[in-house]
């Protein structure tokens, strides 16, 4: 999005929250989504970031001083996906 000039990197430090939401197996009885489908949250949040920076809304991952959230299943009748919620920490001066 950078690379069409819609807007500028957000000023770091950021802090990122992110919600997973995954599509529940027919097969699992589990409460909380740790099939085998279901990738690690670690792995998860890292390509998260990744593309924030690739995309340009933040300047960089290394300025990530806060963060959190959590994998759930999606509703029946919702879709998979994320939400993302970045704010900048700076200061205002």
């Amino acid at each position: 999005m950078d690379r069409l000039a819609l807007f500028e990197a957000l000023e770091p430090p950021y802090r990122i929250e992110t919600w997973f939401y995954f599509q529940r197996p027919r097969t699992t009885r589990a409460k909380h989504p740790v099939a085998p489908t279901v990738g690690d949250g670690d792995k998860l949040t890292r390509s998260t970031w990744d593309a924030l920076t690739k995309a340009g809304l933040i300047e960089d991952d290394r300025f990530v001083t806060e963060w959190g959230g959590s994998k759930e299943w999606a509703g029946p009748t919702d879709t998979p996906g994320a939400i993302i919620r970045v704010t900048s920490l700076k200061e205002n001066s």
